[in-house]
């Protein structure tokens, strides 16, 4: 099955075409807000880079979320748009699902993202599942569910801020570089088929993002109508 993938969720963008799990082509462009400015010429080029027709692709996948709000619309409107001109189904990929599952760990492993307002969203997994539900923790929380859930590795871009007060907190702990922060073709494409295979894919009109907290917009929007009132 060919799967196009999407994801600009993060400060990256990854567009990729697959066999199944095996990749064929892939873009990936790790530079914060070039989401909006790329993509549309990264999914021109990744079709010429795979050799085959948009009539091809089988199924399309996108992160969804946790991350950037503007980054998770990017990828969500462009995947709808395509769905919709192809009469495809979407798969909607949770962001931390999609870094573990774009990389091979040995042991418990913690997906780690930098929320910002002092919050890091995190789920941990073994093997191909994952044990946890998705989690929004202060960092000293966090550091506490790492060290309870007897976690080996972490990985994500909170290692950019925190990693420091990780490793003092947790010595052994395996920390990774920044290209397995992100989602890449693969592992977008694994989980697509995970959600294909067990009915959660879904029409273009029904995807939705999951933000795991609030657009700041909307909480401005409140305050102002509470002040108001």
């Amino acid at each position: 099955m060919k799967i196009l993938s999407i994801d600009s969720a993060l400060d990256s963008l990854c567009v990729a075409i697959t066999e199944d799990e095996s990749v064929i082509s892939e873009i990936f462009i790790k530079l914060p807000r070039v989401q909006l400015k790329r993509l549309s010429d990264a999914l021109k080029q990744i079709f010429q880079l795979a050799n085959i027709k948009k009539e091809e692709i089988e199924l399309i996948g996108a992160t969804s979320g946790p991350g950037s709000f503007t980054g998770i619309r990017i990828a969500e409107t462009t995947a709808m748009t395509a769905a919709q001109i192809l009469s495809l189904p979407i798969a909607p990929v949770n962001t931390l699902d999609a870094v573990y599952a774009s990389n091979s760990f040995d042991g418990i492993t913690a997906v780690a993202f930098d929320a910002r307002k002092g919050e890091i969203f995190t789920a941990i997994y073994n093997e191909s599942d994952r044990l946890s539900d998705y989690l929004a923790l202060s960092p000293e929380k966090f550091v506490n569910f790492i060290k309870d859930a007897n976690v080996k590795n972490i990985t994500g871009n909170a290692l950019g801020k925190y990693r420091s007060m990780i490793t003092s907190s947790v010595p052994n702990i395996k920390t990774y570089g920044d290209f397995f922060w992100y989602p890449h073709g693969s592992g977008i494409a694994t989980v697509s088929l995970k959600l294909l295979k067990s009915g959660e894919t879904k029409p273009f009109f029904k995807v939705r993002p999951f933000y795991m907290r609030r657009p700041e917009a909307e909480e401005t929007r409140e305050k102002k109508s509470w002040k108001a009132n």
